[in-house]
């Protein structure tokens, strides 16, 4: 059987760059492997076992074994962007697809290790972060599909812990990577107002991302563009949190481009049962701006992203400006994201309660009224904030 040849049989497809790859075959799950990385950093928890049994799967699996031997050697070599995108089987309720996805990153633990303490992160620390593994093998189990696996989008967000660039402290993680091409914020040289200039590539005709729940339809529809001339900066304006249809233009020598794509940010997630007290997140963002700039100095951020459903003004409404929820999204300037308003299935309610949304539970005010919402047709998108270190400092 070749490389090719299993990954068909698993249903992905090889990155176009597979051919540097040189496959190590059970390099991801050996026995010695496993109870290594239990040991060393109780890695797997309560599902040591399972992943025992689901790797013995694995090494019996001829195209498993094959397509484990290149992933692995892949995965160590690449950098986050491409590591993150390699394509994973999708799980299919057998513990050796359920868990070949983890089998990819556990020869790069020790490393992710290592770096961290040179970043500076203690011990502790640094096995804290290594806990996500147990910890999202758990969140599958209980929300997700009922039984203890890594799905693919799971394997993503691991791969944040495993390449190093993402670290929890006051109940946030903070991940230092470049600003995506979401939007493009301008700064008056003499006020200090910023204003957001769209970077997405369509709008439906009220100025929400074209495509997301509720906007598909194409009519009234309109391009967007961002263009930098010698003088002026001219796009799309981001105005009540939604896309204008005229450009506008905004002269260099009034205005000043304060963050573009692939100026590096800090990344802002908020895990379940975070406490968004704001005197909590106030000494969070704080703390994570300091620890950014003394651990990870080769990086200089200019601002604070975060991209959630948290910051659907809606929230806002439905639980008012004094909640907590809202208080930690208003300091954000906030474009709306292309979403499919699905959100909510993976950290308010479950995925498969999406299935029946007359069932919906109703424990509490938000479970209640987000019901209502959907039982009429309507939804809670997710959206980007920024938020200049400035503003974080003044909370």
């Amino acid at each position: 059987m070749t490389l090719k040849e299993a990954a068909l049989q698993l249903g992905v497809e090889l990155p176009e760059d597979w051919k540097t790859a040189k496959s190590e075959e059970d390099v991801g799950c050996t026995d010695a492997l496993i109870r290594s990385l239990q040991e060393k950093f109780d890695l797997f928890g309560p599902y040591h076992r399972i992943v025992q049994k689901a790797f013995a799967h694995i090494r019996e699996d001829r195209a498993m074994s094959l397509w484990l031997g290149f992933a692995c050697s892949y995965y160590k070599k690449a950098d986050h962007d491409h590591g993150r995108d390699l394509p994973v089987p999708v799980t299919d309720g057998s513990l050796a697809r359920d868990f070949l996805p983890l089998a990819v990153l556990l020869p790069t633990v020790e490393t992710a290790y290592e770096n961290y303490l040179k970043r500076g992160f203690s011990h502790e620390e640094a096995v804290g972060f290594l806990g996500c593994i147990k910890l999202n093998i758990r969140i599958v189990e209980e929300r997700i599909l009922g039984r203890p696996a890594i799905t693919a989008t799971y394997f993503r967000w691991l791969t944040h812990y495993l390449k190093c660039t993402i670290f929890d402290h006051g109940g946030l993680n903070f991940e230092i990577k470049p600003f995506q091409k979401v939007a493009y914020y301008l700064k008056n040289k003499l006020s200090g107002e910023i204003v957001v200039l769209s970077g997405r590539s369509a709008a439906h005709r009220c100025g929400m991302p074209l495509g997301s729940a509720g906007f598909e339809d194409e009519q009234g529809s309109f391009e967007i563009g961002f263009e930098e001339t010698e003088n002026a900066y001219i796009g799309h304006p981001v105005k009540d949190r939604l896309i204008q249809k005229e450009k506008e233009r905004y002269a260099k020598a009034e205005w000043s481009l304060f963050l573009a794509p692939g100026d590096f940010i800090i990344n802002v997630h908020i895990p379940r049962g975070t406490d968004l007290s704001p005197d909590k997140v106030k000494a969070a963002y704080a703390d994570g701006r300091r620890i950014v700039t003394k651990r990870f100095p080769e990086y200089a951020p200019k601002a604070f992203i975060c991209s959630s459903w948290l910051m659907d003004p809606t929230l806002k409404e439905i639980l008012g400006a004094d909640s907590k929820i809202a208080k930690f999204a208003e300091p954000y300037l906030r474009i709306p994201n292309k979403s499919a308003g699905k959100e909510i299935f993976s950290f308010v309610f479950c995925p498969k309660d999406a299935d029946d949304l007359s069932a919906l539970p109703e424990n509490t005010r938000l479970e209640r009224a987000l019901k209502e919402m959907y039982l009429s047709g309507k939804f809670i998108y997710a959206y980007t904030g920024m938020m200049p270190f400035e503003t974080a400092e003044k909370l």
